[in-house]
């Protein structure tokens, strides 16, 4: 008489366990693709603060001169440690239907930087009213007799 075989093993088959490895393979490479995208992100958001920063550092460096520079594009880079970027500020004066609103300038202020071989900038578009700064000679005002 022959003995009935067990069906019940113990263990994990290759085919299992190869499954297990693919399984976590992915998961691994999904975690790595977002972890660098995360990181990549918060990169950028760095470099966008230090723009922002620098946008109002250009005001220090180049005060505004409405009355001599409207019309004219002024540029010129930072000290160390921002020597690698670079700021550009356009001064144009708005044309305008009515006389009383003579003096709207826009003041378009651009900050570049390198980022990997690639430009990257931030830019603000900035209108001030200065009426006292008009490019424009107002008529004199005629005297009674």
């Amino acid at each position: 008489m022959s003995r009935p075989r067990t069906a019940s093993r113990a263990g994990l088959t290759l085919i299992e366990v190869l499954l297990a490895v693919a399984l976590l393979s992915a998961g691994l490479v999904v975690l790595l693709l977002s972890t660098g995208r995360c990181l990549s992100v918060a990169r950028r958001a760095q470099q966008y603060e230090r723009a922002r920063h620098l946008l109002d550092l250009v005001d220090v460096v180049a005060p505004l001169d409405l009355t001599n520079e409207a019309g004219t594009v002024r540029e010129g880079g930072f000290e160390p440690p921002f020597a690698d970027c670079r700021w550009q500020r356009e001064i144009s004066e708005q044309e305008v239907e009515d006389d009383r609103a003579e003096g709207l300038f826009e003041i378009r202020t651009r900050v570049s930087w390198s980022d990997g071989g690639t430009e990257s900038f931030e830019e603000t578009v900035r209108l001030v009213y200065a009426p006292g700064e008009r490019t424009a000679v107002a008529p004199a005002a005629e005297s009674g007799p």
